[in-house]
């Protein structure tokens, strides 16, 4: 159940992942020497089927945006803006089957402006992907969203906060 948060809590960042933990049953204890736990992506990946490719398709994408490869081997590239930030990578998959989509998998790159999202969108375009939605207003309070699918049809989402 929720509970209202607790007066070390100062910032709306805090009071959403309050809310957010009080409700995750797996979560029982958000704060540690009263302050709030606050966990963040380290990496993620998608799945793909060459390996090559794909790590072409990302190195353009991500040319203009200072993000550089970090950990390429023969199953799995890696971009990172430097060392110890978070991390985005393809993957040929561990088990060996082939990459497949998720249906309702996106992963959602943040950016500093809408035109950098106009201009992403339309290199990932540009590069063979697909569109799934073109720039624009999303969600009210100024928010800019634009979708593509990469080159194994994966959904990427481009946004930027006002």
């Amino acid at each position: 159940t929720w509970q209202p948060p607790p007066p070390e809590i100062k910032t709306l960042a805090e009071a959403a992942i309050h809310r957010l933990c009080s409700y995750c049953s797996t979560l029982k204890h958000p704060y540690k020497n009263g302050k709030v736990i606050i966990v963040m992506i380290g990496y993620t990946t998608l799945g793909t089927n060459d390996l090559e490719k794909a790590a072409a398709f990302y190195d353009a994408l991500f040319a203009d945006q200072g993000l550089k490869r970090m950990t390429p081997n023969d199953r799995l590239v890696m971009w990172s803006s430097k060392a110890g930030a978070a991390m985005f990578g393809i993957i040929k998959p561990f088990d060996g089957k082939a990459a497949s989509v998720g249906n309702g998998t996106m992963i959602a790159l943040m950016v500093d402006s809408a035109e950098t999202v106009a201009k992403l969108h339309a290199r990932a375009l540009e590069l063979g992907g697909s569109d799934e939605g073109e720039v624009g207003p999303r969600g009210g309070g100024g928010m800019t969203f634009a979708y593509a699918r990469d080159l194994d049809g994966n959904k990427l989402a481009f946004y930027a906060a006002k």
